[in-house]
């Protein structure tokens, strides 16, 4: 076996940082957080899921609105008016405080059934200006049922907005999880989370580990402006307009 070609000790991977080694209770001195997790990708902030919950609420929610209309849409989009007559960032703190027990699972489902209005006004928008053109009236025409049409006929043709808006609020939900577990509120601290990560490194900046906030801060910034990234392509790829052209 060739000799290491590494100078110095080799848990100390940047000079005087010591990167691998592990202290006194077999933790690694390296870790982000107190319990010694790495970063470990996009399951650091597994609330990227609620953006399927909310697509899914809000498709049907929207769909259904748009097509049928009358005093179905008038209810409908009541509620969804009442959404956002409340400020979204205290129904959060509110539902995450009350209903959820620090599970991810129950974290997704408040962010989901949170964030659905904004997926169904656009598809509702969508769907008002689809349902009167010509292939749909051709398949009201030949007796296809309602819910064929609504889900085969129209969304194919309305789900370029929905996609777009999933991915940017996928971006904005994961800083929205990462402050609300920052304040305890989100993921329980048994739990992966960058939120979490960064609550448990205030203690370890008075100690000098910057990297403890660093890293999982650095995650969420990259994380977001990729998504975004992506949201800004999937919208000029989507555009009719751009297709046209």
């Amino acid at each position: 076996m060739a000799p290491s070609r590494r100078s110095g000790p080799p848990n100390r991977l940047f000079g005087a940082l010591v990167c691998t080694g592990r202290d006194a209770d077999r933790r690694r001195a390296f870790a982000p957080d107190s319990n010694a997790r790495n970063t470990r990708g996009l399951w650091q902030s597994p609330v990227e899921a609620n953006s399927l919950v909310a697509g899914a609420v809000g498709v049907a929610v929207g769909a259904l609105s748009g097509y049928i209309g009358g005093w179905l849409d008038n209810v409908l989009m009541r509620i969804v008016d009442a959404f956002f007559a409340i400020p979204f960032l205290f129904v959060i703190l509110v539902a995450a405080r009350f209903f959820g027990d620090g599970q991810v699972g129950s974290i997704i489902a408040i962010f989901g059934l949170l964030s659905w209005p904004l997926i169904a006004r656009l598809v509702r928008a969508s769907y008002l200006s689809l349902r009167e053109t010509d292939y749909v009236l051709a398949a009201r025409a030949v007796g296809i049922r309602d819910r064929r049409i609504i889900f085969r006929h129209i969304l194919p043709n309305a789900i370029g907005p929905v996609i777009v808006a999933m991915t940017l609020l996928m971006g904005s939900n994961i800083v929205l999880e990462a402050f609300v577990s920052y304040l305890n509120f989100g993921i329980g601290a048994d739990q992966t989370s960058w939120g979490n990560a960064l609550s448990n490194a205030q203690n370890a900046l008075i100690l000098g580990n910057w990297w403890w906030a660093f890293f999982p801060g650095m995650a969420i910034a990259l994380t977001v402006i990729a998504i975004n990234f992506i949201g800004d392509g999937l919208r000029d790829a989507l555009d009719p307009r751009t297709l046209v052209e």
